[in-house]
C-alpha cells in the first residue's frame, strides 16, 4: 500500500487480486499467462487445435511453485512467483516466472519468463498475459500499428500511429468466430472510462495486444467444418451468437504466431512468424492514470 495506492496478491494462486487507485479498482482479473488464440479458419486447415492443444487454458492450470516478497528500497516492492506448466493429465511441460515490481508512484513493472522442458513440446501460439478490465474503460488510445487488426505476418498496410478508439470498435465480425482484433508493434495503450480515468500500459520496448468485450471461449468453433460432422449444427457459431460481456478482456502480449493462409487446407504458419524458442521473455509496464495525466511523458519514464 502506499499513497492513494493499495495492492493485492494471491500468493497460493499466484495472481495480482486488486490494483486500486485513489479509491478506484484498476482491474477485474489480474494478469495470467496465456499461450492460446482462438484458431482461424486457416489454423482448423491443420489442426492448429490438437497439434498445439495442450496450450489451452495452460495458463489457468499453473501451478505456483514459489512466491516471495522483497522491498529493496523505500517506495519499491518486489513480489515474484515461479510456476510449474502442468499438461492436461498433470504431467509438467515447462516453467514460467512472473517478478511485479510496485513503485510508490503505483507503477507497476511486470516481467515474464518462459521455458519449456524440452524442443519436444509443442510450439506455443501466444506468449502473454491476459488480464480483464472494468467494463467502463471502453476507450482505447494507443501508440502503434492500425487502425485495423494486424498480426506479424500482417501488418504492413497497418502504418505505426496514435490511434484513438473504443473496445467496441475492436471486434472483427467474421462469419465464423474465429482470433480477431489484434494490434502489434505497440509502444503503449491507454484503456480509460469517459472521466479519463484508466490505465495505461507501456512496452518494453514493443507489446502487442488485443482489447476485446469478449473472452477467447467466445470465438471457438468445433473445429474441421470441411467434412460432415453431426455436431455441426449445434456447435458451429456465427457472428450472432457473440455477444458482448461486461468486461474489458485485455491481452498484453509478446506476440502470437501468424495467421498464415498459404492455403487454408493443410499449409503451416512460414517458420519466421510461429513462437518455435524454447525459451522467451519480455515486460511491460502498468499504472493507473487520470484525465489530468500527460501520458506520452508518463510513457517515456524510466524504471
Amino acid at each position: 500500500s502506499g499513497v492513494d495506492l493499495m495492492i493485492i496478491f494471491d500468493l497460493e494462486k499466484g495472481r495480482l487480486e486488486s490494483y486500486n487507485y485513489k479509491g478506484k479498482e484498476m482491474i477485474k482479473k489480474g494478469p495470467e499467462p496465456d499461450f492460446w488464440r482462438p484458431p482461424t479458419d486457416n489454423d482448423y486447415g491443420y489442426n492448429m487445435d490438437k497439434l498445439f492443444g495442450v496450450w489451452k487454458k495452460a495458463g489457468e492450470r499453473t501451478i505456483v511453485t514459489k512466491a516471495s516478497i522483497s522491498q529493496p528500497e523505500m517506495g519499491k516492492v518486489v513480489v515474484t512467483f515461479n510456476y510449474d506448466i502442468p499438461d492436461t493429465g498433470g504431467k509438467k511441460i515447462a516453467g514460467f516466472a512472473s517478478s511485479f515490481t510496485i513503485y510508490g508512484s503505483a507503477d507497476v513493472v511486470v516481467k515474464n519468463q518462459f521455458s519449456k522442458l524440452s524442443n519436444a513440446i509443442p510450439e506455443i501460439p501466444r506468449m502473454g498475459m491476459q488480464m480483464q478490465l472494468p467494463e467502463d474503460f471502453t476507450n482505447l488510445t494507443w501508440l502503434g500499428r492500425g487502425p485495423h487488426e494486424n498480426y506479424c505476418d500482417r501488418k504492413t498496410s497497418a502504418y505505426i500511429g496514435l490511434y484513438e478508439s473504443t473496445v467496441a470498435d475492436q471486434y472483427t465480425p467474421y462469419i465464423r468466430p474465429q482470433e480477431n482484433g489484434y494490434k502489434t508493434d505497440t509502444r503503449w495503450l491507454t484503456l480509460t472510462d469517459d472521466n479519463g480515468t484508466g490505465i495505461l500500459v507501456i512496452g518494453d520496448p514493443l507489446i502487442c495486444f488485443a482489447a476485446l468485450n469478449n473472452i477467447h471461449d467466445d470465438f471457438e468453433s468445433p473445429g474441421k467444418l470441411s467434412q460432415y460432422r453431426e455436431d455441426a449444427i449445434t456447435a458451429n457459431t456465427h457472428t450472432i451468437d457473440v455477444k458482448p460481456r461486461d468486461l474489458v478482456n485485455l491481452n498484453i502480449d509478446l506476440g502470437q504466431m501468424g495467421v498464415g493462409g498459404d492455403d487454408s487446407w493443410g499449409a503451416m504458419i512460414h517458420p519466421q512468424y510461429r513462437l518455435t524458442e524454447k525459451k522467451y521473455e519480455y515486460s511491460f509496464r502498468m499504472r493507473p492514470v487520470t484525465r489530468e495525466d500527460d501520458v506520452l511523458k508518463l510513457s517515456k519514464e524510466k524504471f
